[in-house]
C-alpha cells in the first residue's frame, strides 16, 4: 500500500530522482513513459512517431487492467 494505491499495481521507486531525490512511479503505463523519458528511449519527436508509440503503451495498459480485473470475476 505504500507504494501504490491499491497495493497491487506495479510501482518503481528510482532513488535518483529529480533533483536527486527519490521518485516512485505507479502504473504499467505510467513506469513505460518514465522510463522512456529518463533513458530518451521510444520517446519520438515527430508527431506521427509518437501517436503510434503512445497508441501502443495505451492498449498494452488498458489490455492489462482487462484481463485483471476478470481475474476476479471469475473465480
Amino acid at each position: 500500500m505504500k507504494l501504490s494505491p491499491n497495493a497491487r499495481v506495479p510501482a518503481l521507486v528510482n532513488p535518483k530522482g529529480p533533483d536527486g531525490k527519490p521518485i516512485l512511479v505507479f502504473e504499467s503505463g505510467a513506469i513505460l513513459q518514465y522510463l522512456s523519458q529518463k533513458f530518451r528511449r521510444f520517446n519520438q519527436r515527430e508527431e506521427r512517431k509518437r501517436v503510434e508509440v503512445d497508441q501502443w503503451l495505451f492498449w498494452q495498459s488498458r489490455r492489462d487492467f482487462l484481463y485483471r480485473s476478470n481475474d476476479g470475476f471469475f473465480r
